[in-house]
């Protein structure tokens, strides 16, 4: 049976989304000073993932900069896992500071700023981060024998028994009530074994695990504030060509053997959290040493996922924004177009009324000086009614001054 227990003090883990400095007192940081011997010390102390963004405001790969300017060495990779499983790996010792190199570094505003988003800073500052609580990662030990299995795991162990090895010499179990798994016949029990610790170890901080999923790379997956984040076991296998006597028309090219080591991966669809989500035997360790790290990245990749999600949806907002920015000028250029043009059109028929009117001031004037038969004089008169109402008609300013409409 796979042992979870609880380390002395415990392991408290925060997801680096939730562990976030006001912004005044980030502000009151980017003028900040520090020295290399300080430095030091604290890259040792703390992730220069954390270190960054929460005491200087920047992102970690511009940390390291500053490190390699101030010549202050930092963690290599596999520090800080083991210092999580209680070891004390050596420090890299302070080098002296070459000639003419400085001693101090200031963190202004640009560099700091170069860490926030341009837009409406504090809509952003609100939303960019999803804030996690804090979780208890338990001290797991993966037993020599299964005992007593989780569920998931019984029924990968029964789906494993039936199945043939695929071409690559594997086995898989990948049902919806089932742990995802894709081993050789061979390295069953061990990678049950595995999975029985990690499940059960996941369900003792409160999250449940499922079964594999179709169309998501056949993965179980973890049930992590309401996100799921996938996981699988599979061996690596190795490859080598056939002889060309060993070949038929029909026949593939490569030979696949199993090789023992196993990978677990998080085999994410979009959108991707950011950080770890492979890990593998190695010469130095296997995957049974490394399970609390796995689940604590479980953790931050249910958090970054969370995170970019968020930022789909600042994307699509300010897309979205631009977009009817981009409506309302062409809304409004087409708006001062048809205004333009109504303009012109009403000057046209304004100076066409006035013309109108000027000819009928004339015919009036010629009717009164010449002798017309009272036949023709309202004939006349009729004529001078009908063209003062045409000319009203043709002129815009009959119905009153203009307006913006």
């Amino acid at each position: 049976m796979a042992k979870v227990g609880r380390k002395p003090y415990g392991r408290m883990v925060r997801a680096t989304c939730a562990d976030r400095w006001s912004r005044h007192e980030s502000d009151l940081l980017r003028l900040m000073e520090v020295h290399r011997e300080t430095l030091y010390e604290e890259v040792w102390e703390t992730p220069l993932s954390r270190l960054a963004p929460e005491k200087y405001g920047i992102s970690d790969v511009g940390l390291r900069k500053v490190c390699e300017k101030l010549h202050v060495p930092t963690p290599p990779r596999g520090y800080w896992a083991k210092r999580q499983h209680g070891k004390d790996p050596p420090k890299e010792p302070l080098p002296d500071l070459p000639e003419d190199a400085t001693e101090a570094h200031t963190f202004d505003s640009t560099e700091t700023s170069t860490s926030k988003d341009s837009g409406s800073q504090e809509d952003d500052a609100e939303d960019s981060h999803v804030e996690a609580s804090p979780i208890e990662i338990p001290e797991i030990t993966v037993d020599p024998h299964l005992k007593n299995p989780h569920p998931l795991i019984r029924n990968a162990r029964n789906a494993l028994k039936d199945a043939q090895p695929d071409t690559y010499g594997r086995v898989q179990a990948s049902t919806g009530k089932a742990v995802s798994v894709s081993v050789s016949p061979s390295e069953t029990g061990r990678a049950l074994r595995i999975l029985d610790a990690l499940v059960k170890g996941a369900e003792s901080v409160g999250w449940p695990v499922r079964g594999a999923s179709a169309g998501k790379h056949d993965a179980s997956h973890f049930v992590i504030a309401d996100e799921e984040v996938p996981f699988r076991i599979t061996e690596r296998t190795s490859r080598e060509e056939k002889p060309e006597s060993e070949r038929s028309l029909l026949d593939r090219k490569y030979r696949y053997s199993p090789t023992g080591q196993f990978r677990l991966e998080f085999p994410f669809n979009h959108p991707k959290p950011r950080g770890q989500k492979k890990w593998r035997d190695t010469e130095t360790r296997d995957l049974e040493d490394v399970l609390p790290s796995i689940l604590e990245r479980a953790h931050e990749a249910a958090c970054g996922v969370k995170e970019r999600r968020e930022e789909q949806r600042r994307f699509q907002r300010k897309l979205q924004e631009k977009i009817e920015k981009r409506k309302e000028r062409r809304r409004r250029r087409k708006e001062e177009k048809r205004r333009r043009e109504k303009l012109e059109e009403e000057a046209e028929r304004w100076s066409k009324a006035r013309s109108l009117r000027e000819y009928i001031r004339e015919v009036r004037s010629r009717a009164e000086r010449e002798e017309l038969a009272p036949q023709k004089r309202k004939e006349v008169e009729e004529w001078l009614e009908w063209a003062e109402a045409h000319a009203d008609r043709v002129d815009p300013l009959s119905d009153g001054l203009p307006t913006l409409e």
